[in-house]
């Protein structure tokens, strides 16, 4: 019985020997794991919508989900653009008596793709966070995500320094995601939840303003519909060499009333004619005078010849 329990055991941690590097590849494994493929995934899905649904779009969603990380919407548009492009940072803030202070870097990582920057600026938040620091200063984030001591207070209130690897300088030495993660302890499933919300939002922020850009243009084309139908009842009499209005003369003797169309607007009234001058009575002739004949001579009885 005790021989058959031996081999129990043994065949047991034997099985457990086989099966431990499967699974611990699949769930922190160096590079390897499915959650760093499902957020590889995410983040090639967010290169994807950029080029579908604009760049632009994409950087100002990522750049509106860090702006309390970054303390502004300045230094928010600063590092995204800086960690997309691999071009120089520089971060604005004031200390704690007013004073402006700033920091300037340049990533380590040349060009990153925008589910890349989403990513790096989401470990980096972790990273402080984990040091228990939520409103970081310039300094404390050029430290998360190119390396650098900070001072963080640990839990007796003394200061005391602490040298961070850096994010983006982990990532330009090799490392994948889930090494980074690895190394750090960080939540790669929180990151993964962000970065397929901000991508869902581009999509919804898209989408509406398409809507809103068509609804105008159907409202337009119906406006410019409508006007045709007006001008096109008003006949061939109608004049169309100016826009919005055109003034017709109806000339009658010399004189006309000035007829204004206008859109939306009501006709001018038409313009009193002057009332005619009465006219003069006739003045009565005088009477003409009763023409008299002469009487005329007798005439001398003339003698008959003998």
């Amino acid at each position: 019985m005790k021989q058959e329990l031996k081999l129990f055991k043994a065949l047991a941690a034997a099985a457990m020997l086989a099966i431990g590097p499967t699974a611990s590849a699949e769930t922190d494994g160096a590079g390897t794991s499915a959650t760093e493929d499902t957020l590889s995934s995410e983040a090639n899905e967010m290169d994807g919508v950029a080029l579908s649904h604009g760049q632009e779009l994409v950087r100002d969603k990522i750049s509106a989900d860090f702006v309390e990380f970054a303390g502004s919407e300045e230094n928010a548009e600063a590092l995204v653009t800086g960690l997309r492009d691999g071009s120089e940072v520089t971060l604005t803030a004031e200390d704690a008596n007013g004073d402006p202070t700033e920091s300037t870097f340049t990533p380590p990582t040349d060009h990153l793709g925008w589910g890349n920057v989403f990513i790096s600026m989401a470990l980096a938040e972790q990273k402080l966070e984990s040091l228990g620091i939520t409103d970081p200063t310039p300094e404390q984030i050029e430290a998360a995500l190119v390396g650098g001591a900070i001072e963080v207070e640990n839990d007796q209130g003394v200061l005391e320094t602490v040298e961070l690897e850096g994010i983006l300088q982990q990532r330009a030495d090799g490392m994948g995601w889930g090494q980074i993660a690895k190394t750090n302890g960080f939540n790669l499933g929180k990151v993964i939840s962000d970065i397929h919300s901000a991508k869902k939002g581009v999509m919804v922020d898209d989408g509406q303003s398409r809507g809103s850009n068509n609804a105008a243009r159907r409202s337009t084309e119906s406006t410019g519909s409508s006007m045709a139908k007006s001008e096109k009842a008003k006949g061939p009499g109608h004049d169309k060499d100016k826009p919005g209005h055109s003034q017709r003369e109806d000339s009658q003797g010399g004189h006309g009333n000035v007829v204004e169309h206008s859109h939306g607007v009501e006709r001018a009234a038409r313009i009193d004619r002057p009332e005619k001058v009465e006219r003069l009575e006739k003045i009565d002739r005088p009477e003409k005078p009763e023409r008299v004949k002469p009487e005329r001579p007798d005439k001398p009885d003339r003698g008959r010849k003998g």
